[in-house]
């Protein structure tokens, strides 16, 4: 598998809170404002500005869609020109200081509905409870995890899944004491590519060979 990727050399990277909290002052935004269109509470949100808390990938998304941005403004997102993804070339990538792998596993093509992840999550990670559009399902390929949905806990192990509305209030997390593997899969457009356009209406992208 290829090495770990970021954006930036670690000692000159943007921090997320800096470029978060400026852009949202740039649109005369409140955190009040920029809570209620995101689905996350304001008081993580300034945490998130303070550089005290790292979003999921997932809350990142939701935060830049509120902001007018890109994950790709945030941070490295790799991209895809093909409908096949490789283990042994797929590129590792973190959330700033986040300990939190992902991996994409998701192709490139017109019309398409679902993205998905590899996410490898380190022991004692919770990640902040989010609501947003759509829905999504876990797979444990490595280890165990919770996921929390609505208020009810789901302990899962290897070969477990849980799938929901991602409107209903939920978060994941790691209380073992090492790390899981889990295939995540979903509807949020997490890779900033436009899925509009449907195969009807624009040929269909090959694959790569």
């Amino acid at each position: 598998m290829d090495d770990f990727v970021n954006s930036y050399p670690a000692n000159t990277r943007p921090r997320v809170g800096a470029t978060v909290r400026a852009r949202r002052k740039d649109r005369g935004m409140t955190l009040d404002r920029l809570a209620s269109e995101t689905g996350l509470s304001r008081g993580f949100l300034s945490q998130v500005e303070n550089d005290k808390a790292s979003p999921s990938l997932s809350s990142l998304v939701q935060i830049g869609k509120a902001l007018g941005a890109e994950a790709s403004d945030f941070l490295f997102v790799p991209p895809s020109d093909s409908i096949a993804s490789y283990g042994a070339h797929r590129v590792q990538y973190a959330v700033p200081e986040s300990d939190v792998i992902y991996e994409r596993t998701s192709g490139c093509f017109d019309g398409r509905k679902m993205n998905g992840l590899i996410i490898t999550v380190p022991p004692g990670y919770a990640c902040e409870p989010q609501r947003h559009d759509g829905e999504e399902m876990y797979l444990v390929i490595e280890g165990s995890i919770f996921c929390d949905v609505d208020g009810k806990r789901f302990d899962l192990n290897v070969g477990d899944t849980v799938h929901f509305a991602s409107g209903s209030l939920h978060f994941y997390g790691n209380d073992s004491n090492r790390s899981a593997k889990v295939m995540w899969v979903g509807t949020l457009q997490l890779f900033g590519e436009d899925p509009a356009q449907t195969p009807d209406q624009t040929p269909a992208r090959t694959a790569d060979t």
